[in-house]
């Protein structure tokens, strides 16, 4: 007895000749629409893997109160302390000393190295503090580091007071 599909559904496999195998097919043709969504799982999968990034997370011992602002400036080793600011801001939580974060991504490849300077302004506009000479009144922080594939890079920066004005180390 040869089974007969019927009008509305495609045979996928071909050269059954009885009942059992055309039972067969129909499985075969459920798991083919299951089998798109078993791909969508896996592009879905794929797709939550971690960002290649770096958060910086600003804060500082200095009271808000004298603080004029931060500003962070991202870029290439070498030219990091003549080039004008990616971000600035003027935020300062007075209880905890943050201000802020920021995250940054690669713009070439996913292992790619970059410069991270972070500026406040202590009486001063933060904006100003660009090198090689910085005024006395701001703190500078310069940090270099290489991002790394689907991996978040969490950088606390802490600008302390007693930096004002001199090189601290990183």
């Amino acid at each position: 007895m040869q089974a007969t599909p019927p009008a509305d559904k495609k045979q996928y496999v071909i050269g059954a000749d009885n009942d059992e195998c055309f039972r067969y097919k129909y499985r075969v043709f459920d798991m083919t629409r299951g089998k798109y969504i078993w791909v969508a799982f896996i592009v879905a999968g794929l797709s939550c893997r971690e960002p290649t990034e770096i958060v910086v997370r600003v804060s500082t011992d200095v009271p808000c109160k004298n603080m004029n602002g931060s500003a962070v400036t991202v870029g290439a080793l070498g030219a990091i302390d003549t080039r004008p600011p990616t971000s600035v801001t003027t935020f300062c939580d007075a209880d905890t000393g943050s201000m802020g974060s920021i995250v940054v991504v690669p713009s070439h490849g996913s292992d790619d190295t970059v410069a991270i300077r972070v500026a406040a302004g202590v009486g001063a506009d933060p904006a100003k503090c660009v090198g090689p000479n910085y005024p006395s009144s701001c703190i500078v922080a310069r940090r270099a580091l290489r991002y790394l594939p689907h991996q978040s890079i969490d950088l606390p920066v802490r600008l302390s007071l007693s930096c004002e004005g001199v090189a601290c180390p990183g």
